[in-house]
Parts: C-alpha cells; sequence; structure tokens
C-alpha cells in the first residue's frame, strides 16, 4: 500500500510539475505578443526550470529505455526554449507548449489506468 501511495504522490507532483510549466509558457507567449522580450525570457526561463528539475529526477534503474526517451524528450524541449529566449519568434515556445502538453496528457491517462 505505502508503494502504491508513493507512486500516486510522485505522479501528483509530475502532472504539477507539467501544469506548471504550461502555465509558464503560456505566460511567456502572452508576453511574446505584447512585446515584453524581458518577461517572456523570464517565463521562459522558469519552464526551462521546471523541464530540467523533471530531467533531473528521473530514475534510470526503474525507467530503462523509457527514462532515456524522457531525458532525451526534456533536452529538447530545453534547446527549443533557450533558442527561444534568444530568437525573436514565438516557434520554440509554441513546440514547447505542444510537446509538453502531448506527454502531459499521456501521463494523465497512465495516472488514470493506475488509479483504477
Amino acid at each position: 500500500m505505502e508503494k502504491a501511495n508513493n507512486y500516486a504522490e510522485s505522479m501528483k507532483v509530475v502532472l504539477m510539475m507539467y501544469d506548471g510549466s504550461l502555465n509558464y509558457l503560456n505566460k511567456a507567449k502572452e508576453f511574446m505578443a505584447g512585446g515584453d522580450i524581458r518577461s517572456r525570457n523570464i517565463y521562459a526561463n522558469k519552464t526551462r526550470d521546471i523541464v530540467k528539475e523533471l530531467g533531473k529526477n528521473l530514475d534510470y534503474e526503474a525507467g530503462g529505455e523509457m527514462a532515456e526517451n524522457l531525458s532525451t524528450f526534456y533536452k529538447t524541449v530545453d534547446m527549443l526554449l533557450d533558442l527561444s529566449t534568444k530568437r525573436d519568434d514565438g516557434y520554440g515556445l509554441d513546440q514547447a507548449y505542444n510537446m509538453l502538453s502531448g506527454v502531459k496528457e499521456s501521463w494523465e491517462f497512465i495516472s488514470q489506468q493506475n488509479a483504477a
């Protein structure tokens, strides 16, 4: 039972981190649309911090290939966000948002399946 509770709590934290990253990306996109590059960069970097934290907490021993794939995914998202702070277009922000929201949906599905 304790293992199930730990899993449920870990899944909650992961989903909260995805929610936070998506909220920060929305803010970054709003500031980008308003021409506030400084604030866009602040929120893009907040998202990068979350993505880096997700990557640092991967369990390669338990996760195996999935952890490796997630590591590559997080590095790609980070690269897109880095580019978005160096370029004056929303491509990196949009791509990162789409990628993170898609994976978040997968985590939600897994969470629901394991709760049933």
